[in-house]
């Protein structure tokens, strides 16, 4: 309850707590999964995938490390969730007495990740959306995790439909994870990933031969979400693993292009403008010139100056016409 309290902005759907054998003994919200053994779900054991509930090993054991399991469907809620599960130690982890004796677990259903809830940027016209590339229970990849439309259904109370990205986008899923495990391997003087890439910050202004970039890109959904993106992806790394899943940030074509086509129209209108001025002003001189070539010159009197001093007289090459 105190973990549920102080982490409440994580958007847990539960918290629980289950023996080193599987059986749950405390849950948050309480429920009749209490009492229960979930030793076959893939939080408790962490091979990837839930085990048939009546064939659980003899041999199975409790998780040593964090885990993130498959997606799988709540007996609480009837809803899909995922659960992120710690193994608890009676001493120190790196102590070979140590023992595992429970298993502490977090849950969240699809379409509740808080930190990727559309609007929580005013203004910004980008859908974020989480995809698993890793198979989920159902054996498939590419379920979305997150999503606008996930978020719009379980607001109305309605069943979550599987929403998968299509296989050659799956293939540059794997490509960015790839690339992304590499760089982790680098040596100490070796720069990885920036966290600060994984959501792009304004418009998607990238490349789009870039494999974590799709110029086509079209959203699983459907629906309103129809139509062309351009979608940038990074992969999530937590503590230095991958962990499959990959983040989508799209964006729509138009948004993108829209101001950049403003700007070309404004620009026209600018250019027309001035070449309207200028053939304007180049008229007009024209035709100043052809009034000035093609006017007829004005007859003009001189007159003599006659001198202001009798002394003065005339120049002896001078003649005196009355």
């Amino acid at each position: 309850e105190e973990l549920s309290t102080e982490h409440a902005d994580l958007g847990a759907t539960s918290w629980f707590l289950a023996d080193a054998t599987g059986l749950q003994w405390a849950r948050v919200p309480e429920s009749e999964t209490i009492g229960k053994s979930w030793a076959f779900r893939d939080y408790f054991h962490g091979r990837g995938r839930d085990l048939p509930r009546d064939q659980v090993p003899a041999d199975l054991r409790p998780i040593r490390a964090p885990h993130r399991s498959v997606v799988f469907s709540s007996q609480a809620s009837g809803n899909r969730i995922v659960a992120f599960s710690v193994p608890i130690w009676s001493g120190r982890r790196d102590d070979p007495r140590s023992q595992v004796l429970g298993v502490l677990g977090m849950t969240v259903e699809l379409g509740r990740f808080g930190e990727l809830r559309p609007g929580a940027r005013e203004g910004s016209r980008q859908v974020a959306v989480l995809v698993d590339s890793r198979e989920d229970a159902s054996g498939h990849k590419g379920l979305l995790l997150q999503h606008p439309a996930l978020l719009e259904r379980l607001r109305h109370r309605q069943p979550l439909p599987s929403y998968h990205v299509s296989p050659a986008l799956l293939e540059r899923m794997e490509r960015l994870r790839t690339e992304a495990r590499a760089d982790l391997a680098r040596p100490a003087g070796g720069l990885p990933r920036d966290a600060s890439e994984l959501t792009p910050r304004g418009s998607l202004a990238v490349a789009a031969g870039e494999p974590g970039v799709d110029a086509e890109y079209e959203d699983p959904a459907g629906g309103a979400y129809a139509g062309r993106w351009l979608a940038a992806m990074e992969p999530v790394l937590a503590r230095g693993q991958d962990t499959g899943w990959v983040v989508v940030v799209q964006e729509r074509h138009p948004d993108i292009t829209g101001p950049i086509d403003q700007l070309g129209r404004t620009l026209l209108r600018i250019g027309i403008l001035g070449l309207a001025a200028a053939a304007a002003l180049l008229t007009l001189l024209w035709l100043v010139v052809f009034r000035l070539l093609h006017e007829e010159p004005r007859p003009t009197l001189r007159t003599s100056r006659l001198p202001e001093r009798a002394e003065e007289g005339l120049a002896f090459d001078e003649t005196y016409v009355p």
